[in-house]
């Protein structure tokens, strides 16, 4: 999805539990040689709306979830990958704005609005 460039919050509110998310992002990195092999580009204007650690029924139903963002972009270096995203800890709540009064980084240090 595209950052919303006019507001101070750059992504919706809430992720549609209802959406066909996609089964996977690809970015592989050789730390080796220092290389990307795949890159599925997260550009900075973008970010990612994910739906994680999902639990179905025999039928494919979904039946929890948890939620997150992934702002762009997602880069490397030779102490990791970088980048900046909110996960909800609280199963099947599709809120996606970070309650600052249980988050395990200050505010300050989210890199974004909450």
């Amino acid at each position: 999805m595209k950052k919303d460039a006019f507001s101070t919050f750059k992504s919706v509110y809430q992720a549609d539990p209802h959406a066909v998310y996609r089964k996977e992002f690809a970015f592989v990195y050789n730390r080796l040689s220092g290389s990307i092999k795949e890159n599925s580009n997260l550009p900075e204007s973008d970010y990612l709306v994910i739906r994680t650690r999902c639990v179905t029924d025999d039928n494919g139903n979904l039946i929890s979830a948890n939620y997150a963002k992934l702002y762009g972009p997602v880069t490397t270096s030779d102490s990791g990958i970088h980048m900046e995203f909110y996960f909800n800890p609280i199963e099947n709540d599709p809120n996606l704005e970070a309650d600052t009064t249980k988050n395990l980084l200050n505010p300050r240090d989210l890199g974004f609005a909450p």
